[in-house]
């Protein structure tokens, strides 16, 4: 089952030979029916779903669809208006993989054997023809305008089309399964097996986390502050200073759409459809205010008593805040061997005053 992000509130979900179209606070609505030559249902499936986010006037899809009995590869563009109305001009073709590279090009993958990469119009019109490519696998990622993004053995390569130059290269451990993009497109996910990258629109690394788990799905939150991304077993986030953190065990296989506030939209494979769940975020939110600095807001936590547990005083402790993590003991023995470990002199001997215990004084001297 693929599925994209067309903004904040909307998603799109292709479901055995259905377009549906997910909007907050409404109900699904089929949008297509795509054709796939009177196939079964096991015969022929949709590969990728892309949507256009350079098109503002109007709403664009590109499917991949793979024939398992022709082992043949084609492409569908469907056009619809801003109501989502089919507009009825739906382009098809033969390739073994596109994606979208402006308002109104798209880049092929023709030959796999070759790896020739074409860039066309939306009235089929060649405009270039790539020098073959040496790629690992039969797929291409959106890379930006005018980008693309492939793998070549254990590298992910950035190509510009325009002027035919790799600009960056990345070191990856195995096969890239998808490309995710924040709403700016000035970072990426890069989603591999059991490893994610967070890069920037030039490829390069900002972060990464890897699971012992597999990781189905990610996505960006508060711009480029938090991805959120789901394993097999459970619901984690990763912060920009490569820190991650536990939000949701599962029971099931979900992917993670968005995160607005506390409320995460899920793709639920099972059903094939949407749901909403409400996150306990005080811990995810106070690690991002100490990598913001945000002092007003780690001031009025830190009133309200919300965070008390061992993990996040280590977690403080870990990032040289002492003071912070000092005030959140609530255990004296505990406090004065933070204080000691920290150097905070003044507060270890006043601690020791009040537990009056040689041991402590002892340690003091």
């Amino acid at each position: 089952m693929a599925y994209a992000r067309v903004d904040q509130d909307s998603w799109l979900v292709a479901r055995k030979h259905q377009i549906i179209l997910f909007q907050s606070g409404r109900e699904e609505k089929v949008i297509a029916s795509v054709d796939m030559e009177e196939c079964t249902v096991n015969s022929a499936y949709i590969k990728t779903l892309h949507y256009n986010p350079y098109e503002k006037d109007k709403h664009l899809l590109l499917l991949n669809i793979f024939h398992k009995d022709s082992q043949m590869h084609k492409h569908s563009l469907l056009t619809f208006d801003a109501k989502w109305n089919p507009q009825g001009n739906n382009e098809t073709g033969y390739s073994q993989d596109s994606v979208f590279l402006g308002r109104s090009k798209l880049a092929k993958l023709k030959k796999p054997d070759s790896a020739s990469l074409q860039v066309y119009d939306f009235e089929k019109q060649l405009h270039k023809q790539q020098q073959p490519l040496v790629l690992s696998g039969d797929r291409v990622f959106p890379g930006g305008l005018n980008r693309v993004i492939y793998q070549h053995d254990d590298c992910v390569v950035l190509l510009d089309l325009v002027t035919n130059k790799r600009l960056a290269s990345l070191q990856v451990y195995s096969p890239l399964k998808q490309v995710v993009w924040n709403e700016k497109r000035t970072q990426a996910i890069l989603l591999c097996k059991k490893t994610l990258l967070v890069v920037s629109k030039d490829l390069v690394k900002v972060n990464s986390a890897t699971e012992k788990f597999n990781i189905k799905s990610a996505t960006f939150s508060r711009g480029e502050q938090v991805v959120v991304y789901t394993t097999q077993c459970y619901l984690k986030y990763l912060l920009t200073d490569g820190d991650t953190g536990l939000l949701k065990c599962l029971d099931k296989r979900v992917y993670a759409c968005s995160l607005d506030g506390t409320l995460l939209t899920l793709l639920d494979l099972q059903t094939q459809t949407l749901c909403q769940i409400t996150l306990d975020l005080q811990e995810l939110e106070f690690k991002a205010n100490l990598i913001s600095k945000n002092s007003m807001a780690i001031k009025n936590q830190l009133c309200q008593q919300a965070l008390l547990g061992d993990s996040m005083i280590a977690h403080l402790y870990k990032k040289n805040y002492s003071a912070l993590a000092l005030r959140l003991i609530q255990d004296k023995k505990a406090r004065f061997e933070m204080a000691i470990e920290s150097g905070n002199v003044k507060i270890a001997f006043d601690l020791a005053t009040e537990l009056k215990d040689r041991s402590v004084f002892s340690q003091l001297a």
